[in-house]
């Protein structure tokens, strides 16, 4: 693959399981804070096997907008392009467990779920793509020297992640 954001196939794999450790973590975290009693017990039974799912469902459309992006050497498309995949990610697998779950289903939770589910799989989701494309980032650092190719505003949003 050419292009100034090309990948391989292992750093591809690095963002994607990055992004699910980092789910993960945030979506107990969330639930942990939100249902102080039994979050932190029970978020990662219920996120565990339906992130899992969603990982390996939503694995090659991922790839896929990371292709479409190779050729973009800013970061900014990036960042909103994974970020709104990984919203639409955790709305999707969050609508799929409350139907699949049809007899108890999430009832008043829906909402609660479905916002803590958006949120993080955003984040975890940039997140993810950031461990991943690290190197392939703008701003080098050579013996100390930053560079970057876009700028000074793109490189202070980059180096705040």
């Amino acid at each position: 693959m050419t292009g100034p954001m090309a990948f391989t196939i292992r750093e591809f794999v690095r963002g994607a399981l990055s992004a699910w450790g980092i789910y993960l973590g945030l979506s107990t975290l969330c639930f942990g804070v939100i249902f102080p009693l039994y979050g932190f017990f029970y978020a990662p039974l219920w996120s565990v096997p339906w992130s899992a799912a969603a990982l390996v469902v939503f694995a090659v459309p991922a790839y896929v907008l990371g292709w479409l992006l190779r050729n973009q050497p800013r970061a900014t498309p990036h960042i909103w392009s994974f970020a709104l995949f990984g919203a639409l990610v955790g709305a999707v697998t969050t609508l799929a467990a409350d139907s699949a779950m049809a007899s108890t289903g999430f009832g008043g939770m829906r909402t609660v779920l479905l916002a803590v589910n958006v949120g993080t799989g955003a984040l975890a989701v940039v997140l993810g793509w950031r461990r991943a494309a690290h190197h392939l980032l703008p701003t080098k650092v050579r013996r100390g020297v930053r560079r970057s190719v876009d700028g000074p505003v793109e490189e202070d949003v980059i180096d705040r992640w």
